[in-house]
């Protein structure tokens, strides 16, 4: 009689590993899928954002030029990917 060896097997499921790996395969999908979504729902925001803020800064240019205190030498707004810059000069 040999000692090192069981005297029973275990029954296997068929098929076991490789659902295993179909599920870790689907599970990944999932995040990458996750993953862009959150980059491109974050760069949608971001563009809606820089667009509001442009809106703003050019009714407030109105405002500003509709004053008669004011003159309105020159006017610009340059977006950018991470910033954008007005610069208005007043005389």
């Amino acid at each position: 009689m040999n000692l090192n060896k069981p005297h029973f097997k275990l029954p296997q499921a068929p098929g076991l590993f490789s659902r295993q790996v179909s599920l870790n395969k689907r599970h990944l999908k999932l995040v990458v899928a996750a993953i862009i979504s959150t980059f491109v729902l974050y760069g949608g925001f971001a563009y809606w954002a820089g667009i509001k803020a442009e809106e703003t800064l050019a009714e407030q240019h109105r405002m500003i030029a509709a004053m008669s205190v004011f003159t309105v030498k020159s006017h610009q707004y340059e977006r950018g990917w991470f910033s954008s810059e007005e610069t208005t000069e007043l005389a």
